[in-house]
């Protein structure tokens, strides 16, 4: 038996009886259908599809007290799925798929109060995998994997608020390691470890905000440790150690803004020492010695600007004293010596721009003077006097541009 009813506003109502309950249908006034129903005896709905005013589904499935519950079927007005599952009281709960408007699956697996919440799947419109692990209240919780869009994994771990953080690994689109270790709030946060794409290790030890902060080892890409020491805001800060790729150390020391400075040692590629002393921005600066490659001393003295500068002496490959003085500019001014490969004395007094001026005596390589006197531009100038090899005095007097 039908029962027709007149709809308010735009809604126009028909039922009639069917077995074990009765259908009703409701209409907009355009005549299009609003919602078809089938209800049980108890007045329980049963099944129910809604429409939308152009004719077009967008639900299908069970109904309690108005509203969605059981199972069900919610459309995008394309006609396409747009959700597929459980529902309790008008919002997704228990298993269910959600759909893009292409028909693909966007997301299989566990709905709580209308979010994703439990074991679930999240997929690219291309229909690979995006993300497969737990969720809560929408977001990534707990441990789940995320994937490129080739299908490689991205990150493997635990998440918090859709985050990933406590221990979890990053991988190259490759599928090769970037990062394992401690995360917090998306970044790379406590003691983990960085990967070259050839899987050797980039960097070892203690992170902030994802770059080195604290004590960190990093490597070049055949393994071998480049720097070992203190970090700060990712660059070399405290006391560390540098490396060739050989193994040897670089420079050890204190270092400031990725630089050295402060005390410290730089050596060689062989291993032997080149410079120990004072630094500032990676050059030395203060008190110093450098050396030959072969060990011995080279400068011992004052340095400015990664030159010689104040008061130092030089030596010869053999350890002997090559000048000792003042110098300016990495050269000798003021007042110095310079010395025979021997040991002995060739010119003792004032120096200018590298060259012999003002008061000064020089040597012949035996040790016995050559000439004493004034001297202008590295030759005698003024008064002096010149001697012979055995210590006798061949002219006293005037000299000018070096000839008496």
């Amino acid at each position: 038996m039908e029962n027709i009813s007149g709809g308010k506003g735009k809604v126009i109502s028909i039922s009639f009886r069917v077995s074990m309950g009765f259908r009703s249908k409701e209409f907009y006034l355009n005549g299009k259908k609003l919602n078809e129903v089938d209800w049980k005896n108890d007045n329980r709905e049963e099944n129910r599809i809604e429409y939308d005013e152009n004719g077009s589904k967008l639900y299908k499935g069970d109904y309690r007290n108005d509203k969605p519950e059981g199972k069900g079927i919610l459309y995008y007005e394309n006609g396409n799925k747009l959700y597929e599952g459980d529902w309790k009281d008008g919002k997704a709960e228990g298993k269910g798929i959600e759909y893009y408007q292409n028909g693909n699956k966007k997301y299989e697996g566990d709905f709580k109060n209308g979010n994703r919440e439990g074991k679930g799947i999240k997929y690219y419109q291309n229909g690979n995998k995006k993300y497969e692990g737990d969720f809560k209240n929408g977001n990534r919780e707990g441990k789940g994997i995320k994937y490129y869009e080739n299908g490689n994994k991205l990150y493997e771990g635990h998440w918090k608020n859709g985050k990933a953080e406590g221990k979890g690994i990053k991988y190259y689109e490759n599928g090769k390691k970037l990062y394992e270790g401690d995360w917090k709030n998306d970044n790379w946060e406590g003691k983990g470890i960085k990967y070259y794409e050839n899987e050797n290790k980039r960097y070892e030890g203690d992170l902030k905000n994802g770059i080195p902060e604290g004590k960190g080892i990093k490597y070049y890409e055949n393994e071998h440790i480049l720097y070992e020491g203190v970090w700060k805001k990712g660059k070399p800060e405290g006391k560390g150690i540098s490396y060739y790729q050989n193994g040897n150390k670089l420079y050890e020391g204190y270092w400031k803004n990725s630089k050295p400075e402060g005390k410290g040692i730089g050596y060689y590629e062989n291993g032997n020492k080149r410079y120990e002393g004072d630094w500032k921005n990676s050059k030395p600066e203060g008190k110093g010695i450098s050396y030959y490659e072969n060990g011995n001393k080279l400068y011992e003295g004052d340095w400015k600007n990664g030159g010689h500068e104040g008061k130092g002496i030089r030596y010869y490959q053999n350890g002997n004293k090559l000048y000792e003085g003042d110098l300016k500019n990495g050269i000798p001014e003021g007042k110095g010596i310079i010395y025979y490969q021997n040991g002995n004395k060739r010119y003792e007094g004032d120096w200018k721009k590298c060259k012999p001026e003002g008061k000064g005596i020089k040597y012949y390589e035996n040790g016995k003077k050559l000439y004493e006197g004034d001297l202008k531009n590295g030759i005698p100038e003024g008064k002096g006097i010149k001697y012979d090899e055995n210590g006798n005095i061949l002219y006293e007097g005037k000299f000018k541009n070096g000839f008496s």
